[in-house]
This record gives structure tokens, C-alpha cells and sequence, in this order.
């Protein structure tokens, strides 16, 4: 029987794409609390929990990350995971895709696992295209379709991810090519996905300009024309708490310890 290794690989402050990091330490100690207060949240609450997460770090904040307390599942990296992918000893292993501020469903690993394609000559891809945006500054549920998300999961054979060389331009690549637009890829039940915004998303990337704070009216006209939309205190709790999330309307802001 061929087995696999199973990572969860969190982008949490690594330099890629020409993009720019904060260099403010506030910065990096926000990533952090959003992270541990909703990502890791949502991936210890996995039924199925046969998997290590390792959390990509970049330089620029190398000092503050290597000094931090990590939850003992996570498993920080400075070299894009290499040495813990070519560290397996299994035939295959699998790597599933998030951001340091999303979320998974609790059976979203379990459905990956049920779904692993395992092929002895090439990387095979298992996809999440179906998500909801939480609105966290204004309380509201969005659901989304995106052909290429960042949500993936491949799994390489053993001949592939020993091969840095071979296994780097395959993997750490855009989200189209990463096996949103190729058409081998198998897509993954819906539901299983929930992108975080909140102010951490404002100012850095300003591409979120909605999420400044409506006002009563202008929230209403948004959950009127946008259809799917949730905004209620009821239903929002109960579509986030399958993440990890106890109580979704009171999470944000942050109650201080």
C-alpha cells in the first residue's frame, strides 16, 4: 500500500511575488494573532487531523518569528518547507495551500484525504473553488466562485519532491498555473472555505476598500443586491462555527485577554 504524507502549508510573511513586506513590527505581531486566533483555530478543529502545518516565514521578521511560541502542530520555515517536504519517507505526499488569514471547514482535510490521486510520473491537483468572504469589520457573509483560488492541494510523487530542483517551479507558482486553470484538476465539495477581511487587509493591500465601515443604510442596500449575502447574528454563528469559530459576530474586534 503507497503512503502519504499529508503538510498544511500557511503563507504567513514570506517574501514572493516582488511584493513588498511591512517592515513595522506591528505588522508581524498582527499576521500573528490573526493567524492563531482564526486560521490555526479552524485547522485544530479538523476531524481528521494526520497532517503537520508548516507556516512559511520570511526574513524580514525572522527575528520576532523565531523567537515566538508556536503551537506544537506548527512547524515554522525559512526555506519554503524543503526541509520538511524532502525530509518524508513517503511515496507520495500532499500539500494543502491556505493564507495565514483563512479559513477551513472542519471536514475540509477529510475531504482531501478521500479524494488523494496519486499518479507514480506527475503532480496531481484537488481544489476548493467555492468560498464565503467574511466581512469581519461589518459582520457580513459573501459567497464567492474563483476558477483559480488559492486553495489547492497537490500531491507529489516521491521522484518529484526530492527534486528541489524539478519540484520548486511546479508548486511555488500562480494560482492558474498552481492547477486552477488546468483541467486534470478535481474540484472539492463546496462550503469548505471562508476568506477572512478585516482591517489587517486595509492600507497594505488597498484592493479592499469596501471594508471600510458602512453605515446602517449602506449595509442594508449591500445585503440586498449581493445575493447569498448573510448578515444576521443567528446564521453567521452557526455557518462559522464548523471553522473553529465559537462565536463569529462577537469574534471581531479582537477581546482583549
Amino acid at each position: 500500500m503507497k503512503t502519504v504524507e499529508h503538510f498544511v502549508q500557511v503563507y504567513l510573511d514570506c517574501e514572493f511575488n516582488g511584493l513588498p513586506l511591512p517592515q513595522d513590527e506591528e505588522w508581524i505581531q498582527k499576521r500573528i494573532e490573526v493567524f492563531e486566533r482564526l486560521t490555526l483555530r479552524s485547522l485544530k478543529a479538523q476531524t481528521l487531523s494526520d497532517f503537520k502545518i508548516i507556516l512559511l516565514c520570511g526574513r524580514t521578521h525572522k527575528k520576532i518569528t523565531m523567537a515566538h511560541k508556536w503551537d506544537d502542530q506548527v512547524f515554522p520555515s525559512y526555506s519554503f518547507g524543503r526541509e520538511h517536504f524532502t525530509a518524508s519517507r513517503a511515496d507520495y505526499i500532499a500539500i494543502t495551500r491556505i493564507d495565514s488569514d483563512d479559513l477551513y471547514h472542519r471536514e475540509a482535510m477529510d475531504d482531501v484525504h478521500q479524494n488523494l490521486i496519486c499518479t507514480p510520473s506527475r503532480r496531481e491537483c484537488l481544489i476548493f473553488r467555492h468560498a464565503m468572504t467574511w466581512d469581519m469589520i461589518n459582520k457580513i457573509l459573501t459567497p464567492r466562485y474563483r476558477r483559480s483560488p488559492p486553495f489547492y492541494t497537490h500531491i507529489y510523487p516521491r521522484v518529484m519532491y526530492m527534486d528541489w530542483k524539478r519540484f520548486k517551479p511546479h508548486h511555488y507558482v500562480g494560482h492558474g498555473q498552481a492547477g486552477g486553470r488546468l483541467p486534470e484538476t478535481k474540484e472539492l465539495p463546496e462550503g469548505r472555505v471562508i476568506v477572512t477581511k478585516g482591517d489587517w487587509n486595509i492600507g497594505y493591500i488597498k484592493r479592499n476598500a469596501f471594508l471600510e465601515k458602512m453605515t446602517k443604510e449602506e449595509r442594508a442596500k449591500y445585503l440586498e443586491e449581493e445575493p447569498g449575502t448573510i448578515g444576521d447574528k443567528k446564521t453567521i454563528t452557526e455557518t462559522l462555527a464548523p471553522f473553529g469559530i465559537k462565536n463569529g459576530w462577537e469574534e471581531y474586534p479582537w477581546k482583549k485577554h
